[in-house]
């Protein structure tokens, strides 16, 4: 299996105090000991349509090396926030950590994870609710007899979306 493979190949290299591989399931209660223990998460989708994965990382504030698909790009920004890599490319992967490891301002990049975390807060979901109910009241019509599907009921607005 690859999983032989791979350890064998570390073991070879000497590199064992250096990888860990874990190929089982990670409580929750542990998954910041990885992250905490990291210094780059490396996401080499072959098919993705978004990723909880890359958020789960900008939260510990490290940056992610993923396949440039789906709507990652809206997430990761190249050389910003992590890297993008041509999906299945080994050489791309491995220029990416390199190009960590020897020429990224790290602390420049932590800085952009975290502007970028504000884009994904609590505060900013609730704005964008607040503004999807201001924009829906304006909508709403004084005829009871409309065809509008927004519809008030007392306090309560209730929107009804096909």
């Amino acid at each position: 299996s690859n999983n032989r493979k791979y350890r064998r190949l570390i073991s070879d290299l000497n590199w064992k105090e250096k990888i860990l591989i874990v190929d089982n399931y990670i409580p929750n209660e542990e998954v910041p000991y990885y992250f905490y223990g990291s210094d780059i998460v490396v996401l080499p989708y072959t098919s993705v349509t978004g990723s909880g994965l890359i958020q789960l990382a900008y939260g510990f504030y490290k940056p992610v090396i993923v396949s440039d698909i789906g709507a990652l790009s809206q997430i990761v920004f190249d050389r910003q926030t992590g890297f993008l890599v041509e999906q299945r490319n080994v050489e791309d992967i491995s220029e990416a950590v390199i190009n960590f490891y020897l020429y990224t301002d790290k602390e420049k990049m932590k800085e952009n994870i975290i502007a970028e975390n504000k884009r994904f807060s609590w505060d900013v979901l609730v704005q964008k609710i607040e503004e999807l109910i201001v924009w829906s009241l304006k909508k709403i019509s004084p005829n009871p007899y409309s065809t509008n599907k927004d519809i008030i009921m007392g306090n309560q607005l209730v929107l009804m979306l096909n």
